[in-house]
């Protein structure tokens, strides 16, 4: 799992969800809280660095936390959200806090945890990846947005990012984040839903 390269992609989208955030107040402390979720392959990490690209140009601080960096592997989606909720928790409340990283060469968590820091007054933070609108991370969201596209494109996009060599492993995780959004019901929870 790696970045997009084109983050131009999602410049259209990225103006409604930096309207849209800035609409709302902030619940993650002093900070606004986006969470863009949707299924691998859907433009999720090219809207999310495309939001911060579009606020930082409206004079805004903001910044982007990648979910693939702390999923437990090919089989860590389950665990994700309760993982990061407390650190949530701990940024609304002004501190900084220190999450589990997965090393995905050396199939094992890192030996030292990231540490996220709080938000600064009017920051936004982008939560961006498959499980990002778990109902365990919602308490201090601002905004939900749902990326979609057409199954054929997201799993050609997925197969273009991570490898034929991969697939076994792919149609695991397709099954279970599709699981996972039909029990979590993000989709029909989402605040915005823009298509790729």
């Amino acid at each position: 799992m790696s970045p997009s390269p084109d983050p131009e992609r999602g410049v259209p989208h990225a103006e409604r969800v930096v309207e849209a955030a800035l609409d709302r107040p902030a619940r993650l402390g002093p900070g606004r809280l986006v969470l863009l979720d949707g299924p691998s392959g859907s433009g999720k990490t090219t809207l999310a660095d495309a939001v911060v690209a579009t606020a930082r140009r409206r004079g805004l601080d903001a910044r982007v936390v990648h979910l693939e960096a702390h999923y437990e592997g090919w089989d860590g989606l389950p665990g994700v959200g309760a993982r990061l909720a407390a650190a949530l928790d701990r940024l609304a409340a002004g501190g900084t806090a220190r999450v589990p990283t997965w090393d995905w060469h050396a199939g094992d968590w890192a030996e030292v945890p990231a540490e996220l820091r709080p938000p600064s007054p009017g920051e936004l933070v982008v939560l961006e990846g498959v499980g990002a609108g778990d109902r365990a991370l919602v308490a201090h969201a601002t905004l939900l947005v749902w990326c979609e596209a057409e199954r054929s494109v997201r799993r050609a996009r997925a197969l273009a990012r991570d490898g034929e060599a991969t697939r076994p492993l792919l149609e695991r995780w397709w099954d279970a984040e599709d699981r996972h959004h039909a029990a979590e019901g993000t989709r029909g929870r989402a605040d915005l839903v823009v298509s790729t």
